[in-house]
Protein backbone atom coordinates (compact mmCIF):
# COMPACT_ATOMS: atom_id res chain seq x y z
CA UNK A 1 0.00 0.00 0.00
CA UNK A 2 1.30 3.65 -0.91
CA UNK A 3 0.74 4.91 2.18
CA UNK A 4 2.39 2.86 4.53
CA UNK A 5 5.04 5.04 6.09
CA UNK A 6 8.70 4.54 5.62
CA UNK A 7 10.68 1.55 7.45
CA UNK A 8 11.69 3.07 11.07
CA UNK A 9 15.27 2.89 10.69
CA UNK A 10 15.05 4.87 7.38
CA UNK A 11 13.22 7.54 8.95
CA UNK A 12 15.94 9.40 10.29
CA UNK A 13 17.95 9.35 7.19
CA UNK A 14 14.92 10.61 5.25
CA UNK A 15 14.10 13.74 7.25
CA UNK A 16 18.01 14.33 7.46
CA UNK A 17 18.29 14.30 3.51
CA UNK A 18 15.36 16.49 3.78
CA UNK A 19 16.90 18.97 5.70
CA UNK A 20 19.91 18.98 3.58
CA UNK A 21 17.65 19.12 0.44
CA UNK A 22 16.03 22.39 2.14
CA UNK A 23 19.29 23.94 2.98
CA UNK A 24 20.98 23.40 -0.68
CA UNK A 25 17.54 24.94 -1.78
CA UNK A 26 17.30 27.44 0.67
CA UNK A 27 13.70 26.48 1.65
CA UNK A 28 12.41 27.00 5.53
CA UNK A 29 9.92 24.62 6.92
CA UNK A 30 7.14 27.14 6.13
CA UNK A 31 7.65 27.77 2.43
CA UNK A 32 8.58 23.48 2.18
CA UNK A 33 4.97 23.30 3.80
CA UNK A 34 3.57 26.07 1.45
CA UNK A 35 4.82 24.30 -1.72
CA UNK A 36 3.44 21.13 -0.51
CA UNK A 37 -0.02 22.74 0.42
CA UNK A 38 0.91 21.43 4.40
CA UNK A 39 1.01 23.80 7.25
CA UNK A 40 4.69 24.27 8.94
CA UNK A 41 3.48 22.09 11.91
CA UNK A 42 2.90 19.40 9.75
CA UNK A 43 6.18 19.98 8.00
CA UNK A 44 8.12 19.79 11.57
CA UNK A 45 6.26 16.56 12.37
CA UNK A 46 7.59 14.72 9.52
CA UNK A 47 11.13 15.97 10.48
CA UNK A 48 10.89 15.48 13.93
CA UNK A 49 9.39 11.95 13.32
CA UNK A 50 6.37 12.47 15.40
CA UNK A 51 4.32 11.88 12.33
CA UNK A 52 5.53 8.85 9.47
CA UNK A 53 6.51 9.74 5.88
CA UNK A 54 4.71 7.84 3.76
CA UNK A 55 5.83 6.60 0.75
CA UNK A 56 3.14 9.12 -1.27
CA UNK A 57 4.38 11.94 0.61
CA UNK A 58 8.49 11.35 0.32
CA UNK A 59 7.75 11.08 -3.57
CA UNK A 60 5.95 15.07 -3.06
CA UNK A 61 8.64 15.91 -1.22
CA UNK A 62 11.39 15.11 -3.34
CA UNK A 63 9.19 16.39 -6.71
CA UNK A 64 8.99 19.84 -4.40
CA UNK A 65 12.75 19.82 -3.79
CA UNK A 66 13.73 19.00 -7.59
CA UNK A 67 15.34 15.58 -6.48
CA UNK A 68 14.66 12.19 -6.57
CA UNK A 69 13.54 9.81 -4.29
CA UNK A 70 16.80 7.63 -4.53
CA UNK A 71 18.34 10.41 -3.13
CA UNK A 72 16.53 11.47 -0.28
CA UNK A 73 17.03 7.70 0.60
CA UNK A 74 20.72 7.31 -0.31
CA UNK A 75 21.72 10.68 0.17
CA UNK A 76 23.64 10.58 -3.34
CA UNK A 77 22.96 13.69 -5.20
CA UNK A 78 22.68 12.85 -8.78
Amino acid sequence: MLDEHMPDNDDDDLQLQIRIAMLHKHLTQQELGRRLGWTQPMVSRRLTGKTPIGLREALRIAEVLETSLDSLLTGVRS
